[in-house]
C-alpha cells in the first residue's frame, strides 16, 4: 500500500473498522473466516474492532488494508467474468446439441451428441438447460456408479435419494412420468453399460427425453455394447456425431469476433485459429485477451496482436 493512502488510512481507523465489517456483512463472512485470510488470530481481530488492540496499529492497518483491497480485486474479476461471457455464438457444435436436445425433449426420445474436447459442446448443454425450465443437467465422472447418478437425478427433479437402486428409480420414474421434461448427461463416455441400462429405463417407464453429451469416442462404445447390451443402442434414436474441418472452425473464430468487433479483418480469423484450432475454450481465452489489448491501446485488432498475446499467453502455433 503507497504511503499516503497507509497514512490516511491510519488516521480514520473507525473508517477501516467500517469497511471491514460492511465486506464480512456483504459476503456472509464470519470473524473467525475473516481473521484467518488477513493473517491474524479471532481474538486479535475482535480487540481490534473493540479498539484495545495493543501491537502495531499501522502493522494491523496493513493487513486489514490489504485484505479489502483483495476483496474488491476479486469482485472486480467476478464481475469482468459475468461481463466476459454473455456471448451466444451459433457454431456448428452449438446449433446440433441444441437441435439433438430440443428433439429428444420434444419427443421423449433417446440421443446421443459427440464432439471432441474443447468444441463446445458442455457450454451448449449447459445454456440449454438454463433457458428451459424442467431440464435437468447431470455432469459425470469416472466411476460414477448406477446409486449415485440416480442420487444426483433425484436431487435434480425433487425426490429424496433414498432406498434402493430400485425403489429410488420408481420414485424418480413417479415423479417425472408426463412431465415433458427432459434429461442431459454430460461427459457421457464415463457412464458404465450397467448406468446407461438403469438411465434408460427412466425413458421406458416416465417417458421423458435423455441426451448423451460425450467425446466422439462414446459413439464407439455404444456401438459395442450391441452384443451384451444391444437394447441400449438400439433405443437411441437421435445420433449426432459432429466433425468439424479448418474451413468451419475459422468461421467459428470469425462468428465470435463479429458477435462483438464491428469489423474483422480477412487474416484476422485465421490467426486466431493458427494458435487456437476448433479449441472454444482457448479461442474465448485468446479471444478476451486480444479485445482488452485493443480497448486499452485504442487499436483495431490485427493479425500481429492476436500472435503477440497468444506468445504471452504461452500459446503455440498448430
Amino acid at each position: 500500500m503507497e504511503d499516503k493512502t497507509l497514512q490516511r488510512t491510519l488516521q480514520e481507523p473507525d473508517r477501516l473498522c467500517e469497511q471491514l465489517r460492511e465486506v464480512m456483512e456483504a459476503e456472509g463472512l464470519s470473524q473467525n473466516a475473516t481473521s484467518l485470510q488477513i493473517g491474524v488470530s479471532a481474538g486479535l481481530l475482535s480487540a481490534w474492532f473493540a479498539r484495545k488492540y495493543k501491537g502495531s496499529e499501522e502493522a494491523m492497518a496493513e493487513k486489514v488494508a490489504g485484505f479489502l483491497a483483495r476483496r474488491k480485486e476479486v469482485r472486480t474479476m467476478a464481475v469482468q467474468e459475468e461481463e466476459r461471457f454473455p456471448i451466444t455464438v451459433e457454431t456448428e457444435v452449438y446449433l446440433a446439441v441444441t437441435k439433438a436436445i430440443r428433439n429428444c425433449h420434444l419427443k421423449g426420445k433417446i440421443g446421443v451428441v459427440t464432439a471432441h474436447s474443447g468444441s463446445g459442446k458442455t457450454r451448449a448443454a449447459r445454456e440449454y438447460v438454463a433457458k428451459n425450465a424442467g431440464s435437468m443437467l447431470i455432469e459425470c465422472h469416472h466411476s460414477f456408479p448406477a446409486r449415485m447418478v440416480l442420487g444426483a437425478i433425484a436431487q435434480s427433479c425433487g425426490v429424496e435419494a433414498r432406498g434402493s437402486i430400485h425403489e429410488l428409480l420408481v420414485s424418480i420414474c413417479d415423479r417425472l412420468r408426463g412431465s415433458g421434461r427432459v434429461l442431459v448427461l454430460d461427459e457421457a463416455e464415463h457412464l458404465k453399460p450397467q448406468v446407461l441400462d438403469v438411465v434408460r429405463r427412466i425413458n421406458d417407464w416416465a417417458g421423458i427425453g435423455i441426451v448423451y453429451v460425450g467425446l466422439p469416442r462414446f459413439m464407439g462404445q455404444l456401438q459395442s455394447l450391441r452384443r451384451d447390451f444391444e437394447y441400449i443402442w438400439n433405443r437411441v434414436r437421435v445420433r449426432a456425431g459432429i466433425e468439424r474441418g479448418r474451413v468451419r472452425e475459422i468461421g467459428d473464430a470469425r462468428m465470435l469476433l463479429e458477435s462483438v468487433l464491428p469489423l474483422v479483418g480477412e487474416g484476422v480469423p485465421e490467426s486466431f485459429y493458427q494458435y487456437c484450432g476448433g479449441d472454444i475454450r482457448k479461442l474465448e481465452e485468446l479471444f478476451f485477451a486480444v479485445l482488452a489489448v485493443s480497448r486499452r491501446s485504442a487499436q483495431e485488432v490485427s493479425e500481429r496482436m492476436v500472435k503477440v498475446t497468444a506468445q504471452q499467453l504461452s500459446m503455440e502455433a498448430i
